[in-house]
């Protein structure tokens, strides 16, 4: 797992790849409103975003769309924050175990700095954090990118899920 501070940082290409530029604004909207919602249940409590991408982080547009969000989000500036980033894996390996142990591994991995966002990226993804909704936090927003329709209307996301369809 790689996390976005790790990550090179190609400023020429950022919207390129997996996000289009319509919809990081979306995102970094959502994100805003959800932290300012959140703010009056925790206000000494650190803001963190996690963003979990179905895909490897060898494939450059899984990197440069987390960049992407990462630098909209940091543009949108207003409140200071730490963004994690934790690459799935979901489409090379389909394994239901492998599934379960990325479950194991991010429950762990934030249970005592749980963020108060998650944006997922990809239909695998979303799928992923609508099947363990228990992993990172309970009812914390949840915004999605990359993701059909389709594959929205059948997981029938509760109210605290939106995001950005693909076409």
């Amino acid at each position: 797992m790689k996390s976005v501070d790790r990550l090179e940082r190609p400023t020429a290409r950022l919207n390129r790849g997996g996000c289009p530029p319509g919809a990081l604004l979306l995102i970094v909207t959502v994100i805003a409103l959800s932290l300012s919602v959140v703010q009056s249940r925790a206000d000494n409590a650190e803001r963190r975003i996690l963003i979990l991408s179905a895909f490897n982080y060898t494939l450059p547009a899984a990197s440069q769309a987390i960049n992407g969000i990462e630098a909209r989000l940091r543009e949108a500036g207003g409140q200071e924050f730490a963004i994690d980033a934790e690459f799935l894996d979901l489409f090379r390996v389909t394994d239901p175990a492998h599934e379960m142990r990325m479950a194991a591994f991010v429950r762990e991995k934030y249970a005592a700095r749980p963020p108060r966002a998650v944006i997922v990226l990809g239909s695998a993804a979303l799928q992923f954090i609508m099947k363990h909704p228990d992993i990172v936090a309970p009812q914390i927003p949840v915004v999605f990118a990359g993701v059909s329709p389709a594959t929205y209307a059948n997981l029938r996301p509760p109210s605290n899920v939106t995001g950005v369809f693909s076409s």
